[in-house]
């Protein structure tokens, strides 16, 4: 039985386009170099109703599934494997 893990965080912004994608390489490099190879990182980027502008979605997610190597910590402060 599978377990649906909530996501660590999740972002939306809405914006120009070009504001909005210098964001999202930021904080995917950002949250890549935070977590390491621990988590996964997915974006997905739709227009949005004002012209020129975006709305980019960011998630992140443990790739350990519910319950293995859980210490009770928190997910920002206790980083597997640091």
């Amino acid at each position: 039985m599978s377990i649906e893990v909530p996501p660590l965080l999740a972002v939306r912004l809405i914006g120009p386009t070009e504001t909005v994608a210098i964001q999202k390489n930021y904080l995917t490099a950002f949250y890549s170099e935070f977590y390491g190879d621990q988590v996964a990182i997915r974006t997905s980027t739709r227009s949005a109703r004002r012209t020129g502008f975006v709305r980019m979605y960011l998630t992140i997610t443990s790739k350990e599934t519910h319950g293995q190597n859980d210490t009770g910590g928190s997910p920002l402060g206790d980083r597997p494997g640091r």
